[in-house]
């Protein structure tokens, strides 16, 4: 169906016409007025088509606003959904990963050393053998500062009882300071 609103009244006094005005001429009325008739009625059949097209606009409109909230609603439970999805395999991967995805505190580092136990105590526990816990105490760190090898040859800094660091061969320093795990707090 054309747009009512674009179209014009057609020129009723043109040869095109001459039949609808004869059936209109049978009382005696001259053809302007006959015109003038068959336009009037073309006005109200085009104003009730009016009428008509803005019916059938608005349902089409409302079937369109229908569609899109129909659309919205739909690509938003999909939205949802792949949300939802998302969500369980990022939970599924931190449950996987546990510390990959451990929270990292806002703490500041320290500003203590960091001490490894000295050769021997790592050399003992790498071959399987027992190893004293002295070795990985904090007095124990500072009383062997350094058993690079057991021989009886080679000298460590220790520190003595007064504060000084002193050299001492490495088997004597190893057995002078070691604390037995008993004693230790």
């Amino acid at each position: 169906m054309a747009n009512p609103y674009e179209l014009e009244i057609p020129n009723y006094t043109s040869i095109e016409y001459t039949e609808a005005r004869a059936m209109f001429m049978a009382d005696g009325k001259s053809n302007t007025k006959v015109a003038l008739i068959l336009a009037n009625v073309w006005r109200f059949n085009n104003a009730h088509a009016c009428q008509l097209w803005d019916r059938q606009q608005e349902d089409w409109e409302e079937a369109r606003q229908a569609e899109n909230a129909h659309l919205a609603l739909l690509k938003e439970q999909e939205k949802a959904a792949r949300d939802e999805e998302e969500e369980l395999a990022r939970r599924k991967e931190c449950k996987k990963y546990k510390n990959k995805y451990a929270p990292i505190l806002n703490t500041p580092l320290s500003d203590a050393p960091i001490l490894t136990p000295c050769r021997y105590a790592d050399t003992k526990i790498r071959s399987g053998d027992y190893c004293p816990l002295f070795y990985y105490t904090n007095k124990g760190h500072r009383n062997n500062l350094s058993f690079h090898d057991l021989d009886n040859g080679t000298l460590a800094l220790i520190h003595s009882e007064s504060g000084d660091v002193v050299l001492q061969a490495t088997a004597e320093a190893k057995a002078k300071h070691c604390m037995p795990d008993k004693d230790l707090s």
